[in-house]
């Protein structure tokens, strides 16, 4: 029992790597996104593309975001939705090649239009290593 308290330890002092959940809302298949949400392609390398809507709009504490992992990507990805302080504010869980996620939740979500962050991180299959990630700024428009 010892070793289990101090091994424990250890993993958190370290900061151990927990690999994310899978995103439980993900859906099979490619969404049917209204056009005037900046959807587009996000080309991060040659392993995957990434598609997510650039205009948001904080609708009752959500935003749609319709991030699509294509089907022939290579990795798993996740979507983060950053805050100018650098807090989380929102994200996924991981999505595989040929889903999509059509809402995330925002925590702290101010009651007005502010920017954000939204970062792609891409996880290779099984071993959660690397795959990159990127960045891309917008902002999410208070909708009333």
């Amino acid at each position: 029992m010892v070793i289990s308290i101090c091994y424990s330890h250890n993993n958190i002092e370290y900061g151990e790597f927990i690999p994310p959940d899978f995103e439980k809302s993900a859906i099979d298949g490619e969404p049917d996104v209204p056009e005037n949400s900046g959807y587009s392609l996000m080309s991060l390398d040659d392993d995957y593309n990434i598609y997510v809507c650039g205009k948001l709009k904080n609708n009752n504490g959500e935003t749609d975001v319709y991030f699509t992992s294509d089907i022939n990507n290579n990795v798993w990805v996740k979507l983060q939705i950053i805050s100018e302080t650098g807090e989380i504010i929102g994200e996924t869980g991981i999505v595989k090649p040929g889903q999509y996620v059509k809402t995330i939740k925002l925590k702290n979500a101010p009651n007005k239009d502010f920017e954000v962050k939204l970062k792609v991180v891409g996880y290779e299959p099984e071993t959660y290593h690397s795959g990159g990630s990127a960045e891309m700024k917008t902002t999410i428009d208070f909708k009333q």
